[in-house]
């Protein structure tokens, strides 16, 4: 049984998220509560300007525009906790050497959904300059670990069916597993460890049924 379309609608929709993974990251600040080393803060950001105010830091209202007048020392660390919902890009796929089949490299992406927690760290800070003005600059590192599930293609032949299969043909898989997604500003990428189930009647015969493989991920933010 081929599924040559399936596939090839499955690695146009991942190609998609591939391409625009890396610019939906949380790597922006947004208007809501974050903690510092103080306590817990307001933040609401109006043309660009950064507003930071809290009752646990005695009440104090700092601003942080894009540029300002002379040297400039202030900084200030913002974390934020958040339940985390992406669409998965599965880039590659190593899996361990099984049955008669060697350690393989397998290139097919696959595409998933990924649900967990996330932490962001927003650093805020006017480097020194040699000019009368400073301008502003902002860091955002962010990590997130949880489960994913998904869908995805991978061949199937005699050296992965330990000669049961005579023919070659690429099958469907449900994908499941956790993952660990790394975020530095704009790019964002993770590891992931799975398990995969091929949806037909091969699937008794496939050496990979429900065996772990470990490959790189890119995660497209949706909350």
């Amino acid at each position: 049984m081929a599924v040559s379309g399936w596939h090839g609608l499955s690695t146009a929709c991942t190609l998609l998220l591939l391409c625009s993974g890396c610019g939906m990251a949380k790597y922006r600040l947004s208007d809501g509560q974050y903690r510092t080393k103080e306590g817990v803060v307001d933040l609401q950001v109006v043309n660009d300007t950064v507003t930071i105010m809290g009752a646990e830091a005695q009440g104090r209202t700092t601003t942080y525009p894009p540029l300002v007048a002379g040297p400039v020392t202030r900084t200030v660390v913002l974390d934020q906790t958040s339940f985390d919902v992406d669409l998965l890009t599965i880039l590659l796929k190593y899996r361990p050497a099984q049955g008669m089949s060697q350690p393989q490299l397998q290139s097919q992406l696959g595409g998933g959904l990924f649900i967990g927690r996330r932490v962001d760290r927003h650093i805020l800070c006017y480097p020194q300059s040699p000019f009368p003005r400073a301008e502003r600059r902002m860091r955002h590192y962010g990590l997130s670990l949880g489960g994913i599930i998904g869908l995805g293609a991978t061949p199937v032949d005699p050296w992965v069916t330990d000669g049961a299969v005579n023919v070659e043909y690429d099958g469907a898989v449900f994908t499941y597993g956790l993952s660990v997604i790394a975020a530095v500003d704009r790019f964002t990428l993770g590891l992931a460890l799975g398990w995969d189930m091929l949806l037909n009647d091969d699937a008794e015969h496939w050496v990979y049924q429900r065996k772990p493989w470990l490959g790189p991920v890119l995660g497209l933010n949706l909350n």
